[in-house]
Parts: structure tokens; C-alpha cells; sequence
């Protein structure tokens, strides 16, 4: 059996599927909620413990999901492949752009959220709260560098404290190469939006002076054609 000591647990594909439907559940509660507020018979949405409890919401326990044989099973370490499975299901229930910005802004950042940091993930080790692209230690086969992999326990904490410790150096460097970069760009973007302004302003400027003067010379011209008139008359 693979040591589970410093590893995470990666939760068992039944309890990923069962995240989904609940999650469907809770999504098509809250547009009936937003589509019909005044209707009081309508269900809350409910959290996932709740769910477990009673998937059909028909007050039988019978169908609990802490019944199942699979319910607290986990698999020792960071399964990859089955997490990327998690995350692909997850992008099939993202909202699309016809559902409204808000939403469809809201599932992209959710989306996002998952894909850094998987539900389905139960963290046990320093490592396993470094993103996958910050982490810089991978196997032979591409896959990441797994401390349950590792029997020696000495090894096992040293791939731990390594690819942590790698991780969130390199988290601080981008972020304070963010923090750097930052003002920097506040202020270009302030000089182009102000430059951009004083632009439009001139350009502004221009207009009205030339529809100014082309309506004071033809006031003129009819001034000059009307004192012609009198004169002649």
C-alpha cells in the first residue's frame, strides 16, 4: 500500500459525480428562486452535507450517500488523472455567455478556482497547495512529483518541504514582480487614458471653435446683405 503520510487524498470518482449533481441541484434551485421569487413552495438551495443525506429530497434516507460502500474510501496521494477528469466535467457546467455576463464571468472565475485548487482534493501537505503550474517537479512521464509515491520517509518529507517550499518561492517572486510591475502600469495607463482625454477635448475644442467662426461669418454676410438692402431701399 502507498504510504499516505505528507500526500493528499484525492476523494473517489463516485464522490466527484456526487459533487456535480449536487451542484446542478443547487444551480436549478436558484434560477427557479430568481425566475419566480414570490413563489414561497419552491426549494432552497441546500449544501452538500444535506444532499448526502438525502440525494432525492424525498425525506427517505434510505438513498444517503453515507450509505455507500465508496462514501470515506479515498485514494492516497494526488491522482492527476482523476482530478483532471474533475475538472473537465466541471467546464461542461460552467454557464455559457447566452445565460447572462454575470454568470457566465462567474463560472469562468469558479472554474478557475477548481482548477487550482480541486474539491475533490483533500490536502495533507505543504505541497499540495502549490498550483500545478508552479509546480516545477515533474516525473519522467510529465506527471507531477507525488511525495506518496516515495516509501523512505525521510525522502518523502524532503520531495515535500522541496516542491513547497520551490512552489511558493516562486508565488512570492511573481507576486512581487506583480507588485513591481504594477504601478508602473497603473501610470502608463493613466498617461494613455489622459493623453487620450486631452485628445478628445482638443479635438472637441476644434469643432466647436470652427462651428463658431463658420456661424459668425455667416451672421456677417447676412448682416452686410441686409445693411445692403436698407441702404439701397
Amino acid at each position: 500500500m502507498r504510504p499516505s503520510m505528507l500526500a493528499g487524498m484525492t476523494l473517489p470518482l463516485e464522490y466527484q459525480s456526487a459533487l456535480q449533481n449536487w451542484r446542478a441541484e443547487k444551480n436549478q434551485r436558484q434560477r427557479e428562486l430568481n425566475n419566480n421569487p414570490n413563489d414561497e413552495s419552491l426549494p432552497l438551495p441546500r449544501g452538500f452535507f444535506s444532499y448526502a443525506q438525502d440525494p432525492n429530497a424525498d425525506g427517505n434516507n434510505d438513498d444517503s450517500l453515507f450509505n455507500e460502500e465508496w462514501w470515506g474510501n479515498a485514494l492516497p496521494g494526488r491522482n492527476q488523472a482523476m482530478l483532471d477528469m474533475y475538472t473537465m466535467s466541471l467546464k461542461n457546467e460552467a454557464p455559457a455567455l447566452r445565460d447572462g455576463v454575470l454568470d457566465w464571468a462567474a463560472g469562468k472565475v469558479n472554474y478557475g478556482i477548481e482548477v487550482i485548487s480541486p474539491g475533490a482534493l483533500v490536502k495533507t501537505s505543504m505541497a499540495d497547495y502549490v498550483p500545478n503550474p508552479i509546480n516545477i517537479f515533474t516525473e519522467i512521464d510529465g506527471s507531477r512529483l507525488d511525495a506518496a509515491g516515495e516509501p523512505n520517509f525521510w525522502k518523502r518529507t524532503g520531495i515535500t518541504f522541496g516542491t513547497g517550499a520551490v512552489g511558493y518561492g516562486t508565488m512570492a517572486l511573481m507576486g512581487l514582480g506583480l507588485i513591481m510591475v504594477a504601478p508602473k502600469l497603473t501610470e502608463r495607463t493613466l498617461e494613455i487614458a489622459e493623453q487620450a482625454t486631452v485628445g478628445v477635448l482638443e479635438i472637441a475644442e476644434k469643432v466647436v471653435t470652427k462651428g463658431f467662426d463658420i456661424a459668425t461669418l455667416r451672421q456677417v454676410r447676412t448682416n452686410k446683405k441686409a445693411l445692403k438692402e436698407a441702404m439701397g431701399d
